[in-house]
């Protein structure tokens, strides 16, 4: 059963829907969510459901100019609503897209996901580390210890190359662009579980985001170091992260990664990236 979907487009007699400054797409439910990203990637999303389960269609720009699509799986939404006590309904959800973690970068917490480590298939939940996001709860500031305090739930992951212009936000004293990988997620933010939070959410009042993870151990990023600094630091780690050594500069490079949460932020996010400011939807009522 499809369900109505009111958002920012001009439908049109062909049945396709027009989109102001944007691409045609053939709607695969009665409406469509759609905001344009200024970023690289430009996300429109479609809610439906139908007799196999909950799915939502996200749509991107291709770099040829075209739209590709892909249908995820959001059936384990009502299972997870039961679990952080939220809605089964994601016509309650005002959905946010945004880069979260850069491969290979440190962050600002001088922690470094490498790009073998968020590609590595994980056993225990059974699917590569960046997806590890998926299902997992959000929250607000980090106050994760309790799953039903969960503001909401992630939806999506996914792990792409962009391509970072020079003075871009985060990238400041950035000369040359530059080619990095990111994971991507897609956030769903519960009205009914804290409507002012999701109100300052729309309002971009809030608009850093924080990732939380479980690691096994980490390792200095020195080369002639290499050791492992958990739970007692190297000598190198120990005198401060951050620092310069020989040319070097001094981090965790972090493995065993399970991420556990999204957060959205009072203050600025360890990725430089990690904002979102252009692309956020809300089912049933106006895009924002």
């Amino acid at each position: 059963m499809s369900h109505e979907i009111r958002a920012n487009y001009q439908p049109r007699k062909d049945g396709k829907i027009l989109i102001t400054g944007s691409a045609e797409l053939t709607p695969w439910s009665k409406g469509v969510i759609l905001q344009g990203h200024r970023a690289v990637e430009d996300v429109r999303i479609a809610a439906t459901e139908d007799g196999s389960g909950q799915h939502m269609v996200l749509a991107t720009r291709s770099r040829r100019g075209g739209i590709d699509r892909r249908q995820i799986n959001i059936d384990f939404l009502r299972d997870a609503a039961a679990a952080y006590h939220i809605s089964p309904d994601p016509r309650d959800y005002v959905f946010v897209s945004l880069p979260i973690v850069t491969a290979g970068v440190p962050n600002r917490n001088m922690d470094c996901f490498t790009h073998k480590e968020l590609l590595r298939f994980s056993p225990i939940i059974g699917r590569r580390v960046y997806q590890t996001f998926i299902g997992k709860p959000t929250h607000q500031n980090h106050k994760n210890q309790d799953p039903t305090k969960a503001k909401g739930i992630h939806l999506d992951a996914t792990f792409r190359k962009y391509r970072v212009q020079p003075g871009s936000l985060g990238y400041d004293a950035q000369t040359e662009p530059v080619d990095l990988w990111k994971v991507r997620i897609l956030t769903a933010w519960c009205r009914e579980k804290d409507p002012e939070l999701v109100k300052s959410i729309l309002r971009r009042e809030r608009t850093g985001y924080s990732m939380g993870a479980l690691v096994d151990y980490a390792l200095c990023s020195l080369p002639w170091c290499g050791k492992v600094t958990t739970p007692q630091p190297c000598e190198h780690v120990a005198a401060g992260k951050g620092r310069v050594a020989r040319g070097h500069i001094v981090y965790d490079r972090v493995y065993g990664v399970n991420f556990i949460e999204t957060s959205v932020l009072d203050e600025e996010p360890a990725d430089p990236d990690a904002w979102e400011t252009d692309a956020i939807w809300s089912v049933g009522t106006e895009a924002a």
